[in-house]
């Protein structure tokens, strides 16, 4: 499977991915990220972006789909 990042809408790398998140919470007081990740997507991967927030102090809500 091909993975791939986005924020908002826009598809980005890994690294760029943390730069917005990064910039994005400069301007919020209490920033908050909610993840979007299909189900097929493996742990390591949704881990890695948790590592973001959590490197970067920032809370992150890992959002479900309903059935």
């Amino acid at each position: 499977a091909n993975k791939q990042y986005f924020f908002g809408k826009e598809p980005v790398s890994i690294e760029v991915l943390r730069t917005k998140i990064e910039q994005k919470a400069k301007s919020e007081q209490d920033p908050t990220v909610v993840l979007n990740v299909d189900k097929t997507v493996p742990v390591d991967n949704v881990v890695q972006v948790m590592n973001i927030g959590n490197d970067l102090k920032i809370k992150m809500i890992l959002a479900t789909s309903p059935k």
